[in-house]
C-alpha cells in the first residue's frame, strides 16, 4: 500500500511542521513580464517565501544611524544545501527612505504550454525613483517594498525587454554581532 501526501504553505493552509516555520516570516513576490528567448511573450508570478535555515542573517538588518537591510527567500524546499531558485534584496535606509539597494533573481520559468524552460539569473542595482511602496516598523521588525523595474535586452538573460515587478512583505531581525546573509 502507498500513500500520497500534498502540502501547501500557501498563507490560508494549515500548519505543516517544518514547511510553514520555514515560511513564517514573510514572502516576496515577483512577477516578470516580458518575451522569453525564443521571441515568445510570457508572464511569470512567483511566490519566494522560505528561508534558508542555515542562516537568519538572511533576514537581517544592522544599524548605524541608517538601516542595513539583507533579506533572501527561497523558491523551493528548505535545506541545508545550496538553493539555485531565490529572490533577495539588500538596500540602505534612512528613516522611512529607501537610499540606494540591490536585487538578485535567480529562477527558471517554465511554460507547460510549450513544454520549454529558461532560466534568469539577473542581479541589478535598485533605481530608488522605481520604488512604490517602503515601511519597515522597528518594533515588529516587518519590512514592506513594493518596486517595478524595466530590463531592455542587453541587461537580462531573456535577451528581450523583461518588468519585474517585486513586492516584498517580510519579518527581519537586528544583527547584533555582525555576519549577515551578505
Amino acid at each position: 500500500m502507498s500513500t500520497l501526501t500534498i502540502f501547501s504553505c500557501d498563507d490560508e493552509a494549515p500548519k505543516v511542521y517544518g514547511l510553514n516555520d520555514a515560511a513564517q516570516y514573510g514572502k516576496i513576490t515577483v512577477t516578470l513580464e516580458g518575451t522569453r528567448p525564443d521571441g515568445e511573450d510570457f508572464t511569470e508570478k512567483k511566490v519566494y517565501r522560505f528561508l534558508p535555515e542555515e542562516n537568519v542573517g538572511y533576514s537581517s538588518v544592522q544599524f548605524d544611524g541608517n538601516e542595513y537591510f539583507y533579506v533572501q527567500r527561497q523558491h523551493g524546499a528548505v535545506t541545508n544545501s545550496h538553493n539555485d531558485n531565490y529572490a533577495a534584496f539588500n538596500f540602505e535606509g534612512d528613516g522611512d527612505t529607501p537610499v540606494s539597494g540591490f536585487f538578485y533573481l535567480y529562477t527558471s520559468v517554465i511554460d507547460d504550454d510549450d513544454n520549454v524552460v529558461f532560466y534568469l539569473d539577473e542581479n541589478f542595482s535598485l533605481d530608488m525613483e522605481d520604488v512604490d511602496s517602503f515601511s519597515y516598523d522597528e518594533e515588529t521588525g516587518k519590512l514592506k517594498l513594493k518596486f517595478t523595474t524595466e530590463l531592455d535586452g542587453e541587461s537580462n538573460n531573456t535577451g528581450n525587454d523583461l518588468t519585474i515587478t517585486v513586492d516584498a512583505s517580510v519579518t527581519v531581525f537586528e544583527q547584533l554581532n555582525g555576519g549577515g546573509g551578505e
